[in-house]
């Protein structure tokens, strides 16, 4: 198989549902350690008192893009202070200022 088109035709054809969970179990281990890779990145430039944006999701209640400063670094999570209080969010979802 070389091609994405050639693997995504194998797995929507495929009826070897154990093949199938192996496959599915090599991709969600794959995505994880990509996360993990990009928390770490983002750790090594994110401090304590780093001005720093996000994006809230919340665009009823709060402003779409909140800036503040971080308060917390923790290993996948960083907690930023902003006037709207304090938000737990992914370091890789966080831009530097």
């Amino acid at each position: 198989m070389d091609s994405f088109a050639e693997v995504r035709s194998f797995i929507m054809s495929s009826q070897d549902l154990e093949g199938l969970r192996e496959i599915n179990q090599v991709l969600v281990n794959r995505i994880k350690r990509v996360r993990t890779i990009q928390s770490a990145r983002a750790a090594q430039r994110l401090n304590i008192g780093t001005r720093v944006q996000f994006e809230t999701g919340r665009k009823r209640k709060y402003p779409a893009v909140l800036e503040g400063d971080i308060i917390k670094v923790a290993q996948k999570y960083c907690t930023v202070s902003t006037s709207y209080g304090n938000w737990r969010i992914p370091m890789s979802d966080v831009t530097v200022l």
